[in-house]
């Protein structure tokens, strides 16, 4: 008996963030005009390949969704994790003068976006330093921003 066909990037993101947290970087869907799905999936190489097959496997039952694989240095675990640890530094910022407005992973960039309400340079400056300038990224809250990668329901869809 065939399987039924699923959705291809809620199967992936469940399969990553819970079978294989330390391959899983993320990913992002862009739906095509003709109603196709196109997904990259976000992996940290070296832990990489039992993911990969696991995808290559469930990826069979899914024929309207195409994917691509970027390599990122980072899982997703690890900058959700990173994430949460600045969000529950937010008062020792503010102590600072720093206003964090909102931390998250963008699996795309492999890195912690944080959006600063008053930002300046040397904002930014500390908290590159305080969490590394190859883990976060810091922009001006007011910048049009939206992580992606994220699995709520399967993933965010984001429209070009």
């Amino acid at each position: 008996m065939d399987r039924p066909i699923i959705h291809l990037p809620s199967v992936v993101a469940r399969l990553g963030e819970t079978a294989y947290p330390e391959a899983y970087g993320g990913l992002t869907v862009r739906l095509t005009g003709s109603g196709a799905i196109t997904m990259t999936i976000y992996v940290v190489a070296a832990r990489a390949e039992p993911f990969l097959a696991a995808v290559r496997e469930q990826s069979a039952h899914s024929p309207d969704t195409q994917y691509a694989v970027v390599h990122v240095p980072h899982a997703w675990a690890e900058l959700d994790a990173l994430a949460r640890t600045i969000e529950d530094a937010r008062h020792q910022w503010r102590a600072r003068g720093i206003h964090l407005g909102t931390a998250g992973p963008d699996a795309a960039a492999s890195k912690v976006i944080v959006t600063v309400a008053n930002y300046h340079p040397a904002a930014a400056s500390a908290l590159t330093a305080a969490y590394g300038d190859d883990w976060v990224s810091v922009v001006p809250s007011r910048a049009r921003y939206v992580p992606l990668g994220a699995a709520t329901d399967g993933a965010r869809l984001s429209q070009p």
